[in-house]
């Protein structure tokens, strides 16, 4: 079931249609009885202020070149009047004048972008604004076919081909900014993340460091220690050097009283032990000869033998000789010695030696070092960021090849203006308008009311409204331009997401540590001299092993990209924008060239109006009204009879749209 509201609506719209058809109908019939039509007052007033527009802009613009009627006032006498006259010589003057300070600017404005959009060389840029200069200020002083190429290829920017020239600058900025900017970012991007790998690969080793320094803290320990104690065993290899040095005085005095009672025990042998030796002499002699003497009977030189035991009685003199060898016996054996050795045993207690023996194995090699890492990363995204560099040179010469087009353009408009009455001819000018009138007052044929398809394909130049092949051109504009707006949105969003990225890292990984050890409990020991050394050297052993701490500074690494040109963002949308204007406005921006070239050719332009008239009448309704208006024509002798044919009436039906 349908909506009533749009049922509603449907009605509505139906009763307008019906009321504007039977006003269509009275003012057909008022027409064929020679009366004006009838109109609203809303229509009078717009028609009247178009009118007054049209006439105004004509008056600046295209003045006496585009009415119907040329209407020449007088000359005025006024200098200032003069001026603004069309003809006089302050007017020619004045437009010479115009003309070469908007080839200055002109010159000025090109030479800016080409040296601070484009990024031309100064050198280039000059040599090519001084040709474009000379040509473009005295041409727009002194000739007037360079002002109606640079007035043509003014409403050239509304075509498509004009707006390329837009979106290739579009491009080249956006290819000389945000692009090279992303290039950049990513350049700090990947630069930061080798920085990275490099700090934790130094992080690694002094957490490595930090693992193995209770191992260097025990060896420090114990090396301390050792120092104590080689301290404490200097001060007790002092007190023991001076209990030698006593030691060795009373040995020494031992020595000369052992020497002594060595001289003494050697000196009693020899005169004590005399007497024995003499006496046990004496007997062996006697001995000996009684067995030579007696021969078989010397068994009874025995008797000698055992009476030389009588000699025994001379030893008791040895006896003292025996004392004092055992005395020194007992000196030697029993003191000396053992003192000599219990202080060689205390001398050799301060003397001792300390090796410390571990093995410790970490590998951190690496083919490259993160300096060549860096490098070689740097150098692939460079070589992979090197094709959008050769893409913005493309960019750059194709643009200047636009602008080279839209002068061709240009020139091929102004030729077929010239020499083909179907180019660009569906525009009711007031030439159509006067001849309708003219024909009007001969009681002829008017195209007025204009049929519904014509009213589709044929509009005035002033007119707000859109024909079908404009509002299609209209639709494929936007279209396009839609597609290339993505395409540089793209861009922009990619260098400024790159660079938010980056700042976001910036701000939260930014972090700064100082990890030290923290307080702990530790002992004192008060006192001085050797022993309190020594303890105190002990004790210090229980002190953390691990006196620095880990630091982190994660500053150095971290990102710093480079803020994109936000008033080159401003720049892009602007020229979008402005694309956009120029795509809505396409149309009424195309209409007015034909209306400049009638400003500079009105005699080619009555011309085409007159061509215009005629091919609507020819395409007028089908073969048999054709012929049953060439009848009537043929008996009615109150008309003036037109020519056509059958042959002319298929031409103007069936066009070419080959221009």
């Amino acid at each position: 079931m349908a909506d009533p509201l749009s049922i509603i609506i449907k009605a509505i719209k139906v009763k307008i249609a019906l009321n504007r058809l039977s006003r269509l109908k009275e003012n057909a019939v008022r027409l064929h009885m020679g009366l004006p039509p009838k109109t609203k007052w809303t229509e009078e007033c717009y028609a009247g202020f178009m009118s007054s527009l049209r006439t105004a802009c004509c008056e600046i613009f295209t003045p006496c070149c585009v009415l119907g009627k040329i209407k020449r006032p007088e000359v005025p006498d006024n200098c200032i009047k003069r001026i603004f006259f069309n003809g006089t010589y302050e007017n020619d003057v004045f437009k010479n004048v115009l003309g070469f300070i908007f080839g200055v600017l002109v010159t000025i404005i090109l030479y800016l972008i080409m040296v601070f959009q484009i990024k031309f060389t100064p050198l280039t840029s000059s040599l090519v604004c001084t040709f474009l200069g000379a040509v473009l200020t005295l041409g727009l002083a002194f000739t007037s076919q360079t002002r109606l190429m640079v007035l043509l290829m003014i409403p050239q920017f509304f075509t498509s081909k004009g707006r390329t020239f837009l979106l290739m600058y579009a491009v080249v900025l956006v290819m000389n900014h945000p692009v090279q900017n992303f290039n950049k970012n990513v350049l700090v991007m990947s630069d930061s993340s080798t920085c990275g790998q490099e700090m934790a690969f130094n992080q690694t080793k002094e957490v490595i460091e930090a693992a193995f320094s209770p191992m260097a803290g025990v060896i420090n320990m114990i090396n301390k220690l050792m120092d104590a104690l080689k301290q404490f065993a200097a001060l007790i290899r002092k007190a023991f050097t001076a209990l030698q040095s006593a030691i060795t005085e009373i040995a020494a005095v031992l020595g000369r009283a052992l020497k002594w009672l060595g001289n003494i025990v050697n000196t009693c042998n020899e005169k004590m032990g005399q007497p024995y030796r003499r006496c046990n002499k004496a007997f062996e002699t006697a001995f000996t000869r009684c067995k030579d003497a007696l021969g078989i009977f010397g068994f009874i030189c025995h008797v000698v033998k055992a009476v030389s035991y009588v000699c025994y009685i001379c030893k008791i003199t040895d006896l003292l000789c025996i004392i004092a060898s055992w005395i020194k016996n007992v000196v030697v054996d029993k003191i000396v010695k053992p003192v000599k050795s219990a202080i060689f045993d205390i001398k050799m207690m301060f003397y001792f030696n300390v090796t410390i023996n571990y093995h410790y194995e970490f590998n951190m090699t690496q083919s490259k070092s993160y300096t060549q890492v860096r490098k070689d990363i740097m150098n692939e995204v460079k070589e992979r960021l090197g094709s959008f560099s050769e893409f913005m040179s493309v960019m750059t010469n194709v643009m200047l090849f636009t602008i080279i087009f839209v002068f061709i353009k240009a020139v091929l408009y102004r030729q077929k203006y010239l020499n083909s009455d179907k180019f660009d001819n569906y525009y009711l000018t007031f030439k159509v308008q006067e001849v309708d009138q003219r024909r009007k007052q001969m009681g002829k044929e008017s195209i007025y009311p204009m049929t519904r398809k014509e009213k589709g394909k044929y509009v005035s130049s002033t007119s707000i409204k859109l024909v079908r092949s404009e509002r299609s051109k209209m639709a494929k504009g936007i279209f396009m331009l839609f597609i290339a707006g993505c395409h540089a949105a793209f861009y922009l969003m990619s260098d400024y997401g790159l660079w938010w990225l980056l700042t976001m890292l910036k701000k939260h990984l930014m972090l700064k540590t100082n990890n030290t050890v923290p307080p702990h409990l530790k002992m004192h020991v008060q006192g001085r001299g050797a022993m309190a050394d020594m303890y105190r050297a002990m004790i210090s052993m229980f002190d953390p092993l691990a006196q620095a701490g880990v630091k982190l500074d994660t500053t150095p690494c971290l990102p710093t990209p480079y803020e994109p040109e936000w008033a080159v963002y401003d720049e892009i949308g602007c020229i979008y924008g402005l694309c956009l204007f120029l795509v809505i406005f396409e149309a009424y921006g195309l209409r007015l060239r034909h209306i400049v070239c009638g400003c500079f050719f009105p005699k080619r332009e009555g011309e085409r109006g007159v061509w215009l008239y005629n091919h609507m009448l020819k395409t007028r309704g089908g073969f048999l009204k054709f012929e049953r208006r060439k009848i009537r024509q043929e008996y009615n002798s109150s008309c003036s009879k037109q020519k056509g044919s059958i042959k002319g009436k298929l031409a103007a039906k069936l066009v070419l749209n080959v221009y």
